[in-house]
């Protein structure tokens, strides 16, 4: 409780008394997590870190005196090692110490005997041999020595060898280890048919959608929306119009319907309304854990929280979760995520709904947009048939070129054979397959296009009232 109420709850509050847990041989990190919430239910009072430091004080009160003379003499020890390693790296010589310039460190059995203490230019002035060192790191190894003393881990470009790993994609250019992607696409118009499908073909290893499987990986689809048997009929329409046999899928796919059982990733303390994240982190990573899993597709992102949506500040902090995850754990992290209202617009990440960090911590931000009326006129495609077309647009891609042109899929109703006595028709589910909208030259054969060619390759005929002379192609006549 006193970590509690010294961090307000905050998720580096629990993250600390978390780590001090892990201490015990009766750990369990579910049970740590739950009954970090329940204080948030029930705050603590008048319990604080000034309460422990009372009670420590009063316990022993020369402990700070051992602290801090344990944490100087630390200190003295990283800055002589500090110095030993740097000098080592670069070839420089450690100086050599007078008589009376090194002692030994006042705490006993932090550093061996052997090694001597260099006291700081503070507590003694520098020897000549110690000047001469310091102007030489200056002058040669100024960068590397700045680095050594910052937090940023900043390097210097100029020693770099670019020794760089290439990015682990695993599908086309929609998911990537390490990356969080997003599907933006208004209710109802096929984004959980096209997810599932994706999942699909990196569970198998065949490119279903016509993407290219780079490796085939294990993949948990986790529906915040639909219930188990509705994921069910999902997967299982998707798996019968594309021929897909459960043998194939077998340890590769994962589902979840958890229906509020894992709680939220990130909620709102109920006190400070801070967001802070919650149990449903540990659910999945228990989750990745136990079965390997390489990507990760949540169902929609708003049942995933309970923050405000459009605080930016709050939805960083959801987004920075996911990423979080898919650093920590090497894998793929893929949101799908409502529109706000207004006109379709393909290709515009800005339309997703509420904040926008939650476009702008995605790396892999595409839109899923229905065919419209003059898409539909060009195409030849009925208007009556239209919204069963849908396309896939580039809304904000950072580490890859975006698509030069839609992806489009053509969704289809699958029956089930779900019979029953009251239902004699069963279900039919929709799912997705590639679709490619037709050319100006479709229906046309080879015959019929080698005419036009040798046609144009003539020219028009001689009509000198017109000034077309033979073979001409343009005339000056009106």
């Amino acid at each position: 409780m006193a970590i509690w109420r010294a961090t307000d709850g905050s998720e580096e509050g629990f993250d600390a008394w978390d780590k001090w847990s892990q201490k015990s041989s009766k750990y369990d990190a579910r049970t740590t997590a739950v009954e970090w919430e329940a204080i948030h239910r029930s705050p603590p009072g008048s319990i604080g870190a000034g309460t422990v430091f009372y009670k420590a004080d009063i316990a022993d009160p020369r402990w700070r005196d051992r602290y801090f003379a344990e944490a100087d003499a630390m200190a003295q020890k990283i800055q002589a090692q500090g110095l030993s390693d740097f000098c080592a790296e670069f070839g420089l010589e450690l100086p050599k110490c007078n008589a009376g310039e090194a002692k030994t460190l006042p705490t006993q059995g932090i550093l061996p005997d052997d090694k001597p203490y260099i006291p700081s230019s503070v507590e003694r002035a520098a020897s000549p041999a110690e000047l001469e060192l310091e102007e030489q790191i200056i002058e040669k190894h100024s960068e590397a020595l700045l680095t050594s003393r910052s937090a940023l881990g900043e390097w210097n470009a100029g020693s770099d060898h670019w020794n760089i790993t290439a990015r682990k994609w695993l599908l086309g250019n929609v998911y990537c280890r390490t990356f969080v992607s997003s599907l933006i696409a208004d209710g109802g118009i096929g984004k959980t048919a096209l997810r599932v499908l994706q999942g699909l073909a990196l569970a198998t290893g065949r490119p279903l959608t016509g993407e290219k499987v780079f490796q085939r990986c294990r993949v948990l689809f986790v529906s915040l929306e639909d219930d188990k048997d509705e994921l069910r009929r999902r997967i299982r329409a998707a798996m019968l119009h594309h021929d897909i046999r459960t043998a194939e899928i077998d340890g590769w796919l994962f589902l979840s319907a958890p229906e509020g059982r894992a709680g939220k990733l990130v909620t709102a303390d109920p006190r400070t309304r801070r967001p802070m994240v919650s149990v449903m982190k540990t659910e999945i990573e228990k989750a990745i854990l136990a079965h390997n899993i390489d990507v990760l597709i949540l169902d929609p992102l708003v049942k995933a929280h309970d923050v405000e949506e459009n605080d930016n500040s709050a939805m960083d902090v959801v987004i920075q979760t996911l990423s979080n995850l898919a650093v920590a754990h090497n894998i793929a992290v893929d949101i799908l995520h409502h529109t706000s209202k207004g006109a379709a617009d393909p290709g515009n990440a800005d339309r997703g709904r509420g904040a926008s960090a939650v476009k702008n911590g995605a790396r892999l931000v595409y839109t899923l947009t229905q065919m419209n009326t003059d898409e539909a006129a060009r195409f030849g495609i009925d208007e009556d048939k239209r919204r069963s077309y849908v396309r896939v647009d580039s809304g904000k891609v950072n580490i890859t070129p975006p698509l030069e042109r839609a992806q489009w899929f053509r969704i289809v109703g699958v029956p089930l054979a779900n019979f029953e006595e009251l239902y004699p028709n069963g279900d039919h589910v929709q799912t997705v397959m590639p679709w490619t909208p037709p050319t100006a030259w479709d229906g046309i054969s080879e015959d019929i296009l080698e005419r036009i060619i040798k046609d144009i390759d003539r020219g028009v005929p001689a009509d000198l009232e017109k000034g077309i002379a033979e073979g001409g192609r343009y005339s000056d006549a009106p």
